[in-house]
């Protein structure tokens, strides 16, 4: 009897969850973006990487994060139905 009240409530509330979710990921991957782009702009902010200078390095370090939550947001999705 637990469980199917559970599960109710779990169908009610999944978009929202999920929802919330894709909001997180966007605002954080949009903060990401616009601290990179703001750097690049900035007066002698392009020439001084924190990584020493590994372009790849910094593109891996931000892709790494935004693949595993797509990768988590399908795997939700596919729990769920």
């Amino acid at each position: 009897m637990t469980l199917q009240i559970v599960n109710i409530y779990i169908r009610e509330w999944r978009w929202l969850i999920i929802g919330g979710f894709v909001f997180v990921m966007v605002v954080a991957e949009g903060l990401l973006l616009y601290g990179a782009y703001r750097h690049a702009l900035a007066p002698g902010g392009g020439s001084e990487l924190g990584n020493g200078g590994r372009r790849v390095l910094e593109v891996v370090w931000a892709s790494v994060p935004a693949i595993l939550l797509c990768v988590l947001l399908i795997a939700s999705v596919l729990t769920l139905r």
